[in-house]
């Protein structure tokens, strides 16, 4: 019989045990969601971590550059093709489809992002002003003047509006 009153204590403890593990279970539960619930909160309003700040790009400034002379209707996407192979092209002119469609679509040159690489090859092949280098490795060809006020082309790479014509095609 003492066996047998010794297995209920036994039984009786571990149920308690079991009790305190759950308890402390839920309560880990309930500290995870209220975490979870405050980073999607923090991600919502801005609060970064200073291990998740995010990256800079190097090309800020020609990204904000393009942009401006995109929203005046001062530039073409050709124009542009043709600046970021000056900029970018550390004085060869060369620069790369992938890193000049990344720039691109920050500057908001295109509607819809995921046609941009067949947009850029299409610009550049019709132009017949860049040179295939490798693939997706291309050079600007030509001895086009910069004008160092701006730093924009002066030639056909720059759209100017009020110099045109109106064409009848009828």
């Amino acid at each position: 019989m003492n066996n047998l009153i010794d297995m209920e204590k036994i039984i009786k403890g571990l149920k308690d045990e079991r009790k305190k593990t759950l308890a402390r279970l839920n309560e880990i539960n309930r500290e995870i969601k209220v975490m979870e619930t405050a980073s999607k909160i923090s991600k919502k309003v801005g609060n970064v971590d200073i291990d998740e700040t995010p990256e800079i790009s190097p090309h800020q400034n020609l990204i904000n550059s393009l942009k401006y002379q995109r929203r005046r209707n001062k530039i073409t996407q050709l124009g542009a093709v043709g600046i970021l192979a000056e900029r970018i092209g550390n004085g060869n002119k060369v620069f790369k489809l992938n890193e000049a469609k990344k720039i691109m679509v920050s500057a908001g040159f295109f509607k819809t992002p995921r046609n941009a690489s067949n947009i850029l090859y299409t610009i550049i092949d019709r132009s017949k002003k860049f040179e295939k280098i490798e693939p997706g490795i291309y050079r600007l060809l030509g001895d086009e003047t910069t004008n160092t006020e701006n730093g924009f082309k002066t030639d056909d790479f720059v759209y100017a509006a009020e110099n045109e014509e109106p064409t009848d095609k009828d």
